[in-house]
């Protein structure tokens, strides 16, 4: 019994440590990115990359979408060229279904006008800002959830376990 406590213990502490660490990360990330300037850009074009990944869920090879989008904006007068695939944040979104990158696409349309937020220091560091926003509360919440999962998880087996020896 004191080898599962034990075991709970080390598996809900590291989630606690991954989700305070996660979260100092994001919160410095965050900080970097409100200093960033807000300007106008355009969709230069749009499509849908795809390759083959291991899948850990059936064991086998998996075919993924993966939305790319350039757009080009201006600032001080000269022109930048980035792509949805090369942020500060590094995410990379894949879809399983090609049907939900044709559905993410559409939001994106060629010669379409859209918010760039970029690094006044550095303006080809460069986010979308609609992308930005939803990415900015997914990665929040999902340092939250492991934070909660740690810190409940933990309390659960301490009072279970000083209820078992009083």
């Amino acid at each position: 019994m004191k080898i599962n406590i034990i075991f709970f213990i080390i598996l809900f502490s590291l989630f606690t440590i991954v989700g305070l660490i996660g979260l100092i990360k994001y919160c410095i990330i965050i900080d970097k990115i409100n200093e960033w300037e807000l300007v106008d850009g355009i969709i230069v074009k749009n499509f849908i990359s795809n390759e083959i990944n291991e899948s850990i869920d059936s064991g086998g090879k998996q075919m993924v979408y993966k939305p790319i989008i350039y757009y080009k904006y201006t600032v001080g007068g000269k022109e930048y060229l980035n792509d949805s695939n090369n942020n500060i944040l590094n995410a990379k979104i894949y879809y399983g279904n090609k049907k939900h990158v044709e559905k993410y696409l559409n939001k994106y349309m060629e010669e379409e006008s859209v918010k760039i937020i970029y690094n006044k220091n550095n303006p080809q560091e460069s986010i979308i800002e609609t992308d930005f926003f939803g990415m900015k509360l997914s990665i929040f919440c999902f340092f939250i959830i492991l934070l909660l999962i740690g810190i409940i998880g933990n309390t659960i087996i301490i009072m279970k376990y000083y209820k078992t020896i009083l």
